[in-house]
Formats: C-alpha cells, sequence, structure tokens
C-alpha cells in the first residue's frame, strides 16, 4: 500500500463548494461540510428526540432507563417492541447522528477531551510514576460504542464460564451467552480475509460487523508475529480460538461507516414508535425510591437536571429502573442514589437507603503499554483535520469506498500465553516465575495490538495535546488482560455533577508489573522480525527519545522504568456493580437485580462479574438482549 495522494488541485472545486479556503478547513473540521454538503450525509432522524425537560416532569412510564449508551439503547429497542409497554430512554447526551465524527472510523479521537466525551481524570498512579490518568467516555446517544475502537472481540470460553461460576448461573456460561454474541450481529464477509467460518457469525443482527481498511504495517505485523511462534488465525471469535493473530473484525457497515448502539439499534422506524420516548441532555442526578412499611426499598423513578444548579425534574416508572449508565457512572449514581457503604454515603451527607459496601468497589482494567518506531508508511498523515481532507482521503471514505478514513486504528490483534508460554518465553531466557491468572488453561492473558499510527497520548497530539510524531510511526502495544489490580469507584461529593473519584490502581502488585515488561520486551523482538523489521526504519536517528529502536538493548530495570512511565487504559473499566452474591462482594444478582431492593437493576460493563479477556463492547451488548429477553418473559434467556 502506497502513501501517495492526489494532488490537492482536485479538491479546489470542493473547497470553493463548501465556501472556505485551505486552512479554515482545519478550524471549524470540515469534516461536517464536506460530508453533509458534497456527499448528502445527514445527522441522522428528523425528530424522534425529546430535548425539553418540561414535557417529561411528573410523567409516567413502564420502563425507566438511565443511560443511552450501549446496553441502554438496545434495551429502549428491544422493549418498546411490545406496542404495550412504555419506555423512557434518559441520556445526558446528544444523539450520535448528530456528530458526523461518530461515523467516520479513524476519527473518534477528534471527539476526545469535547463536549462528547465525559473525560475523567483518575487520581494519581503511584505505580505508574504518579501520574494522573484519563479515560474517555462517551457522553453521546451510543456511549462509548460512539467513541471506540470498533474492535469487535468478546473473550474465551473459560472467560463466561467463569462468569457462571462467580454468579452462581448457568445463564452466564459460554454456552447461554454464545447465541446472543451471534444475535447481536449481522457479518460481512471480505474477500482479502477469507477462511472466516459463517457458522460462528451473525446474519440477523443489528450491528453491522466486517473488516475494515488495513494498512501493509499491519499485515507485516502479522506475519512477523507468525513468524516469531504465534499462530495465525482466520477468526479470533470462536469457541477454539483462544490465542493466535488475527485481522481485526470491526463494527462497520459496508459503506465504511460506524456502527454503534445507537445506529443500530434506535433507527428512524423504531423512534417512531408512540411508546418509546428517548429523551437527551438529560443529566440524572439520583434514582428516587419508595418504601413501604416492612419491604424492601423500590426504585420508583428518576430525578434529572438540564445543568448544575438547573431545576429538578421527575419521572416515574410503574415497573422498574433499569441502570445502564457505565462502570464509572453506574456506581456513582448508585451511592448518590443512597446505595453504597452506608459510613461513605454519611460522610457525604447522603442518607443511606441500603448499605452495599461493595458498590464502586472491585474496578478492574485493561492495561495498555505502547512501543513506538519509526515506518516506510503511516496513517499519520490523516491524523490532523486539515491533512485528511487534502490527502483525498475523506472525499474517497464520503464516496462509500473505504480507504484510510474507514481504518478503526487498532487493524490487527493477538491473543497469547505470557505466564508460560515455553515457546515464545523459554525458561532459560526468561526465569522469572509469574502466575497464571487466565480464566482457564490455555486461555490468554495477554493481547496485542497494532496501530499504523503515533498514538502518543490518545492519538491526542492531532489536537495539539502532547507529542505530535515528526516522523511516520507505527505503533504496537501490549495489554495486560488479567491483571490483579483492582480499584474503586467513590463519591467526590454529593454533588451529582462533581465527577466521582476513580482510582484504579494501576500496577500495585508485581504481577502486573511482570506481564507488561515480559510482554513489552515481546514487542520488541516483533520489531526486529521480517517482514516487519525492513518496513521500519530502525537505523533512523531519534532525537527527541520517542522511538524504541533501541529499547531492545534495555535491561529489565529500564524497562519497567518504561512500563510505569507509559502505562494506559485500555478504555475497558469494569466490574464497579459485579454480578455475585452479596456475601461475596456483588452488587447485582443473576437476574441483574439490585441487592437489598426492588424495581431496580443495571446493565453495562459495571456488572462483570471478572473481566473479561478481550474487549468488552460485545458482552454488554450480549447482557442487554439477555436481560430485554427476561423483562419480556421470552423462554431464549433460560
Amino acid at each position: 500500500m502506497s502513501n501517495n495522494h492526489p494532488s490537492t488541485s482536485i479538491l479546489k472545486p470542493a473547497l470553493i463548494a463548501l465556501g472556505i479556503a485551505g486552512f479554515g478547513i482545519a478550524a471549524d473540521y470540515s469534516l461536517r461540510a464536506a460530508g453533509r454538503v458534497l456527499f448528502g450525509l445527514t445527522e441522522g432522524p428528523k425528530g424522534g428526540w425529546i430535548d425539553d425537560p418540561e414535557e417529561l416532569d411528573g410523567r409516567e412510564w413502564d420502563y425507566v432507563i438511565i443511560g443511552g449508551g450501549t446496553a441502554g439503547c438496545v434495551l429502549a429497542s428491544r422493549l418498546s417492541e411490545d406496542p404495550n409497554v412504555r419506555v423512557l430512554l434518559l441520556e445526558a447526551g446528544i444523539s450520535d447522528t448528530k456528530v458526523i465524527e461518530t461515523r467516520i472510523p479513524v476519527a473518534f479521537s477528534q471527539l476526545f477531551k469535547g463536549k462528547h466525551d465525559w473525560s475523567i481524570d483518575t487520581e494519581a498512579q503511584p505505580g505508574c510514576a504518579g501520574r494522573k490518568m484519563w479515560w474517555p467516555r462517551g457522553k453521546l446517544l451510543g456511549g462509548c460504542s460512539s467513541v471506540n475502537a470498533m474492535m469487535f472481540n468478546y473473550g474465551v470460553v473459560s472467560d463466561y464460564d467463569e462468569w457462571a461460576k462467580i454468579s452462581g448461573s448457568d445463564d452466564y456460561s459460554y454456552a447461554s451467552m454464545e447465541p446472543y454474541f451471534k444475535r447481536i450481529h449481522t457479518f460481512t464477509p471480505n474477500p482479502l480475509w477469507p477462511g472466516v467460518d459463517p457458522a460462528h457469525r451473525g446474519d440477523k443482527g443489528l450491528l453491522q460487523i466486517g473488516y475494515s481498511h488495513i494498512e501493509e504495517t499491519a499485515l507485516r505485523f502479522i506475519d512477523a508475529c507468525e513468524n516469531i511462534g504465534i499462530k495465525k488465525v482466520s477468526d479470533i471469535n470462536t469457541p477454539t480460538s483462544r490465542v493466535g493473530i488475527s485481522r481485526t473484525a470491526s463494527y462497520i457497515d459496508q459503506r465504511g461507516r460506524r456502527s454503534t448502539a445507537n445506529t443500530a439499534y434506535l433507527p428512524a422506524s423504531v423512534l417512531a414508535r408512540p411508546n418509546l420516548v428517548v429523551a437527551t441532555r438529560m443529566h440524572v442526578t439520583r434514582i428516587i425510591f419508595g418504601q413501604e412499611d416492612g419491604a424492601q426499598p423500590r426504585a420508583v423513578g428518576a430525578e434529572f437536571a438540564r445543568k448544575c444548579g438547573g431545576k429538578r425534574y421527575t419521572v416515574r416508572a410503574s415497573k422498574e429502573v433499569l441502570l445502564t449508565a457505565g462502570a464509572v457512572h453506574t456506581p456513582q449514581l448508585l451511592q448518590l442514589s443512597g446505595i453504597g457503604s452506608a459510613a461513605h454515603l454519611k460522610a457525604h451527607g447522603i442518607t443511606p437507603v441500603v448499605d452495599l459496601p461493595s458498590v464502586g468497589q472491585s474496578l478492574t482494567d485493561h492495561t495498555a503499554v505502547n512501543a513506538y518506531f519509526q515506518s516506510r508508511s503511516s496513517l499519520d498523515y490523516i491524523s490532523t483535520k486539515l491533512k485528511a481532507l487534502m490527502s483525498g482521503a475523506l472525499f474517497t471514505w464520503a464516496r462509500a469506498e473505504g480507504g484510510p478514513m474507514a481504518s478503526n486504528v487498532s487493524e490487527a490483534l493477538g491473543f497469547l500465553r505470557t505466564c508460560d508460554d515455553q515457546k515464545l518465553f523459554p525458561e532459560d531466557q526468561y526465569p522469572e516465575k509469574i502466575e497464571d491468572t487466565s480464566s482457564g488453561d490455555g486461555s490468554p492473558d495477554t493481547e496485542l495490538i497494532v496501530l499504523p499510527l503515533g498514538g502518543y497520548y490518545h492519538g491526542l497530539w492531532a489536537q495539539g495535546i502532547g507529542y505530535a510524531p515528526k516522523v511516520p510511526t507505527f505503533q504496537m502495544m501490549c495489554i495486560n488482560l488479567r491483571p490483579v489490580a483492582r480499584g474503586s469507584v467513590t463519591l467526590r461529593s454529593s454533588n451529582p455533577f462533581d465527577p466521582p473519584v476513580v482510582d484504579p490502581n494501576y500496577l500495585s502488585n508485581a504481577h502486573d508489573v511482570a506481564i507488561h515488561v515480559r510482554s513489552f520486551q515481546l514487542l520488541l523482538r516483533i520489531a526486529q522480525t521480517e517482514p516487519l523489521k525492513s518496513h521500519l526504519v530502525l537505523d533512523a536517528a531519534d532525537p527527541d527519545g520517542q522511538l524504541d529502536h533501541l529499547a531492545h538493548t534495555k535491561d529489565r530495570a529500564e524497562i519497567e522504568r518504561i512500563v510505569r512511565e507509559r502505562c494506559e487504559t485500555l478504555y475497558h473499566p469494569c466490574c464497579t456493580a459485579r454480578m455475585a452474591p452479596e456475601e461475596e462482594g456483588g452488587v447485582v444478582d443473576a437476574e441483574m437485580k439490585v441487592h437489598g431492593v426492588r424495581g431496580l437493576r443495571v446493565c453495562d460493563a459495571s456488572i462483570f462479574p471478572s473481566i473479561v479477556s478481550g474487549h468488552t463492547a460485545a458482552p454488554v451488548f450480549a447482557l442487554a438482549e439477555r436481560l430485554s429477553d427476561m423483562l419480556r418473559g421470552r423462554a431464549e434467556w433460560k
């Protein structure tokens, strides 16, 4: 593949049509104008949302869903299929169909730290050189499915068999969950990546799954991994594909657009249902409980506001309140509503409804460490707003012809066992013993991902934040899939507009450090392996000290220092309202009901009994489909 670009002269008529001069494009990101004016892209369905809280105040629905993210969109769509069931979905952001960057796969980092991002800062992490971490969280109808790297992967069989054991219910075993993984999606084969068995893929689901753009560097990475002993597999999402290297399947439609929870589950035809109301820009401040003599408290509605200090509004739920606010905001909202550690709530002046100390505890996340190299080709050339237009890549994408704008950025991935793979890590060269924390025999503890660009600090350099690469850059990352570290999400104050205190406790133990040190060393070996090696410029000068061309010469102590200085989130926080018995640290039971109250269920990544050895979006989609079956009394959930 080449990075030759069409002459900008052919774009001049387009720029004139847009009525803006060259450098003015960068100011407002002409993706919007170019897409809507030149290529007929729209902002999504006209109407279908309520944006005035006065229209909701005091009204009643059967189900009130809090949070229009991955699970919330699924539940709103599925429950409202029954015309006799009234459903209200409350979302703090706007619809992702109004934000064209959510349609363009490669553009998701343009939304980071903006108005469509909750932009969470963690507490300083002693294990990570004292740095505060930053977590993007989608503040949109569509949630994190609108701002993530679109990676369709859901872990391995033993992850879900572990869920069944922890939850005490076989409904969460892999055998029970696999039909839901198929139900959620429709797979489109790609002739350039054959060998995917359609028996393991869905053909009637609402989400669109396929293979997006891939750069030559990513293909060379796959072959290099195979050459050092990681087997190449056509489909990493099968019951037998526990380890291996593969191309990334992504949430993408046949026109090269991102497929999100919102676009898939809440199209115009669904929004037109008279029994469904989707309300945007509604910030829920607490869940309302009623109390009957001698009975458990019951969730009867929700309170919300437009802004901090603004008027509070209420809605009621005749059946149940469904909390789908995500692994950060679900535990925050439970605590604001009086469910959590009684001592913690009282310290913030909140009257406890249920003393449930596990709320906000057991926070688990995948951590990633990046390695950077100069490459002979890179997608850095489309990482800024002006360059994306001037290269012609935007126009190619807008004509539904794919191209680099259809890249999900994380173009290839691999799974392996760092703890005991003797082929990759022979004991005479890697004598350090590392505990096996995987979910089962032969299951992975490490993931590798490749990015054909320099994603320094979450790719925010394209917005002028942090180090900007000065040469075409290639990036690899190693991920700890089964960390030992556990953190917490607690209240900063009783003000629902204050962000919570998030402490992931990264690299707080020897195991998590050892996994990253060993897997980072593996990345350095891959970089020195053909056919990738000859595509990198490993003898290039590095005056800024930002490349890892000589990192393979460093000793363990130096590698550990790199790990601690570079460790970041892979954006997979979970387990903060775990599905488990209350006495074992659970917040919800096997029917997703919150312990100690009635009429309240949780469905999002916060209820994961344990972190999966893969990506978290697909499991959330599957859990939401399962809960919708449960609530509708459909036999499929059993």
